[in-house]
């Protein structure tokens, strides 16, 4: 595994069990095929590799040479060199992912002819073979080339709290391309969660993409009849399913904790870090960070390790940008100064304790000093300081669109342009009628005509719409939820009291509307704002007969409001399972563990995702194909 690894038994549940079976099934499959390997992954399995298993364990098993899906001549050379037979391909079943798989193996096919040599190719199709991979491979002239096999991964951990099924594209999926599929695979990852833990009392969600869900793990408990799990009392207490598209406006805003920010800024992938080298240590070698991030500065980059495993990681992540690095140097000041003045008349056992805390912090304070420096000079910079000027405004419900079109004109990069428009439709319903030609247009010039298909697929998905009388129910669910700072009140940098501080003054939609499902009135205390968010909402009961058969019934907002006063009032701590379909940033996660650490939620969190995302993240899958970020080269008409 990679050096810091979490432990993955200091969360609500013991996730480790999950861990050591996904790693199982990856060896036993590699295991199948038999001889010396090459292991070919596609680019975004790249870093979830590193949690299920690392370089060392893969080679006891066979695998000789790793490398990325690109079509790379060199990479035949290197299969040779290494006198590897077996080349095998672990990828979801994407047309994009076969099609670079099938390229991938007809060029080694090529270059076995003429070297006189043979591969024999394994597909290894995460979590299942589909019949369109078949199709495609089919089409493609090699699918009696290649032995295809399911793999069936579903949950990652990524940390003692968080647990991604890692399907980033699952967003474009359901939003722009209307294929439910992936629902399909959340619904049968939480179902295994239910055999594990036993089954979950009580649902709540919000969204048509969460009712699907829903429905779909009610038939898998009803097919499985008196052989369904009975609720467990060490189990999940609530499931909580909230739809990524019913609170659009957090991803689209910039993230202000420490982990959100370094996200933000270069980019976190399963809690690895590619960045500029600080100089500090805990380097964990070569690697891929995740997209979604725009990479700071230049030389030499690294990637760290970064989770609960790093003792100052542990403590600076959730905390405001400022709070983390003012507790950085003050760390810093307190080792030094006990190190100048403290030592000599220190007794035995203070000094067990600093060796120990310079054992587990020390290490990793000059790699967060210089990540943290790298981040102060990114906010300072001019473009992020007018992006979060315009933010702002639009939480404000400010009409920022003349400032927006000052961004594109001074050559802004399109993801940031696209994040400022998708929140100002979130805000205000839509782009207004006298604004959405020209603002059309002068997308067009100044990025490139080929993003004309990025601007149907947005506003195919719903995410970029002219406004036509619409309203959108982003005003009343910030006055009924609380979303902004009242006038007068400020952020404590050092000690936040509500969760405002994740987005510099704003307190994510979506973690609110978690925050209203716990409290002893339940959703019932903002039922008409319900109403007025995109999608279905429904809340479940389950258990099971006299004769053990699964049973589920609605339950109505006042009935739902009881039992959650119930729950208070006993003093119990629940165990709560929020799983946000289409994907979650790390400050939304970092606002529900700062709820449930402060108690103003009597809960313990394990959160559940399809991908950990940024605005940019979500948005780059819905860029043109080859399409640009940055400016083209046109003037502006």
């Amino acid at each position: 595994m990679q050096k810091f690894t979490p432990s993955l038994d200091k969360g609500p549940l013991p996730l480790r069990p999950i861990r050591d079976a996904a790693r199982r099934t990856l060896l036993d499959a590699l295991d199948a095929i038999r001889g010396r390997k090459a292991l070919v992954l596609e680019a975004a399995f790249a870093s979830p590799l590193g949690l299920v298993a690392d370089a060392l364990t893969l080679k006891e098993h066979g695998v000789e040479v790793f490398c990325l899906l690109e079509a790379q001549p060199s990479v035949v050379d290197a299969l040779l060199d290494k006198g590897v037979r077996q080349v095998v391909y672990l990828a979801h079943g994407g047309l994009d992912t076969c099609q670079a798989v099938a390229q991938h193996v007809r060029m080694c096919q090529s270059g076995a002819v003429r070297a006189g040599h043979s591969f024999d190719f394994s597909l290894l199709l995460m979590p299942r073979r589909t019949a369109v991979a078949e199709r495609i491979l089919e089409e493609q002239g090699i699918l009696g080339d290649v032995a295809v096999r399911d793999l069936p991964l579903d949950w990652l951990p990524l940390d003692d709290d968080v647990l991604s099924l890692e399907r980033p594209a699952a967003f474009k999926e359901l939003t722009a391309d209307r294929d439910r599929s992936s629902l399909f695979y959340v619904a049968r990852a939480l179902h295994a969660l239910q055999q594990q833990w036993g089954t979950i009392p009580h649902i709540k969600g919000k969204g048509d993409a969460a009712a699907a869900v829903q429905r779909i793990m009610s038939r898998m408990r009803q097919e499985q009849g008196k052989d369904a799990p009975a609720a467990g009392a060490d189990g999940i207490d609530t499931l909580i399913l909230l739809d990524r598209t019913v609170d659009m406006a957090t991803p689209m805003c910039t993230q202000l904790t420490y982990e959100g920010l370094l996200d933000e800024v270069f980019g976190l992938s399963c809690g690895q870090l590619r960045a500029p080298d600080t100089g500090g240590a805990g380097s964990t070698g070569s690697g891929e960070a995740g997209a979604g991030g725009t990479n700071s500065g230049g030389g030499t980059k690294k990637v760290y390790g970064l989770n609960s495993a790093d003792a100052v990681f542990r403590e600076t992540r959730d905390q405001f940008y400022v709070g983390a690095r003012k507790w950085l140097n003050e760390t810093l000041r307190t080792i030094q100064q006990f190190r100048d003045q403290g030592m000599h008349s220190a007794d035995i056992n203070q000094l067990r304790g600093f060796v120990a805390e310079l054992r587990e912090k020390f290490v990793r304070l000059p790699l967060h000093s210089g990540l943290v420096e790298q981040l102060a000079a990114a906010i300072q910079a001019p473009g992020f300081v007018a992006r979060q000027q315009v933010e702002a405004g639009l939480l404000d419900e400010a009409d920022e669109m003349p400032a927006i079109e000052d961004l594109i004109y001074q050559g802004e990069g399109l993801l940031p342009v696209l994040r400022l428009l998708l929140l100002y439709c979130a805000v205000h319903g839509g782009i207004p009628k006298r604004y959405y030609e020209s603002l059309r247009r002068d997308l067009l010039n100044t990025y490139g005509h080929q993003h004309v298909l990025t601007l149907a697929s947005l506003a195919k998905a719903g995410l970029l719409l002219r406004r036509e009388g619409r309203r959108s129910a982003f005003p009343a669910a910030k006055q009924q939820l609380r979303l902004l700072l009242q006038e007068g009140e400020a952020i404590d940098e050092a000690a936040p009291k509500d969760i405002h501080f994740t987005y510099a003054g704003y307190a994510p939609l979506s973690v609110r509307l978690v925050q209203q499902a716990l409290s002893p009135e339940g959703w019932a205390g903002v039922e008409s704002l319900l109403q007025q968010l995109p999608g279905q909402q429904f809340e479940l009961a389950q258990g099971s007969d006299d004769q053990g058969l699964p049973t589920q019934r609605r339950q109505g907002s006042g009935r739902a409001a009881a039992e959650a006063a119930a729950a208070a009032a006993s003093g119990r701590r629940r165990r709560v399972m929020v799983m946000f379909i289409g994907g979650v940033t790390c400050a939304e996660v970092s606002a529900l563990r700062f709820l449930s650490h402060k108690g103003i939620v009597n809960c313990d969190f394990l959160v559940g995702t399809t991908a950990m995302c940024t605005g940019s993240s979500l948005l780059a899958g819905l860029l043109a194909q080859g399409a640009s970020n940055t400016p083209a080269q046109l003037g502006a008409a």
